[in-house]
C-alpha cells in the first residue's frame, strides 16, 4: 500500500513538472530561425523530477515516460517534421536524454552535489542529439562554404546556454536543499 502512495506522489510531481516545463518553454528569450530557443530553464523541472525519482525501477520508468511526454508536447508547441528520424532525434531522444539527470542520484559521493553531474550529462547528450539532427536535416541552412558540423555546433548553442542557466539556478541553496530533501523522501528514509 505504501508503494502505491509513492507512485501517486511521483505521478503528480511528474505532471506538475511537465506542465511547468511547458509553460517555461512558451517564454522564449532568444528564438532561433529554424526552430529552438533559449527559454528560462524549461528543461530544469523535468531534470529535477528525474533526479528526485532516480532511474531505477518503476519510478525510473515513470520519469522516462514524463520526458517522452514533454518531448511530444514540445512538438505541439513548435512543430517541425521533416521525417521520422528527425522527429526522433529532436523530440523523442533529445527529451528522453533529460532522464539522465537522475543517473547519479544514488552515487556514494558524500561531499559532492550529484545533481549537477546529472544535469551536465543530460544537457550534453541533448546537445549532441540536436547537433546530429542539424547535420542530417538542416544542412541546407548552412552558409555556403561552411562546414555543416561547425554550423550545427554553432546553431545549437542555445541548448548549452539554457543548460548553463539551469546549472546557475540549481546553485541557489534553497532550491538545491529542496531537491535533496525530496530525493530523501522518495526513498522512504
Amino acid at each position: 500500500m505504501n508503494r502505491k502512495k509513492i507512485q501517486a506522489h511521483e505521478l503528480a510531481l511528474g505532471a506538475m513538472c511537465i506542465a511547468l516545463s511547458c509553460v517555461l518553454a512558451l517564454i522564449r528569450i532568444t528564438p532561433m530561425p529554424q526552430g529552438g530557443a533559449i527559454t528560462p530553464v524549461s528543461m530544469l523541472p523535468i531534470m529535477i523530477f528525474c533526479y528526485i525519482c532516480g532511474v531505477k525501477g518503476l519510478p525510473g520508468l515513470i520519469e522516462l515516460i514524463a520526458c517522452l511526454i514533454r518531448g511530444a508536447l514540445q512538438f505541439t508547441i513548435e512543430p517541425f517534421f521533416a521525417n521520422f528520424v528527425q522527429f526522433s532525434l529532436d523530440y523523442i531522444l533529445a527529451f528522453a536524454a533529460l532522464f539522465l539527470a537522475g543517473i547519479f542520484r544514488d552515487a556514494k559521493c558524500k561531499k559532492t552535489n550529484t545533481i549537477m553531474f546529472g544535469i551536465i550529462l543530460a544537457i550534453l547528450v541533448k546537445y549532441i542529439l540536436h547537433v546530429v539532427s542539424g547535420i542530417a536535416f538542416y544542412a541546407e541552412y548552412a552558409p555556403p562554404g561552411q562546414n555543416v558540423l561547425i554550423y550545427s555546433l554553432i546553431y545549437n548553442w542555445y541548448v548549452l546556454a539554457e543548460g548553463l542557466l539551469c546549472i546557475i539556478v540549481m546553485l541557489i541553496p534553497q532550491l538545491n536543499k529542496f531537491v535533496l530533501d525530496r530525493r530523501i523522501l522518495t526513498r522512504g528514509e
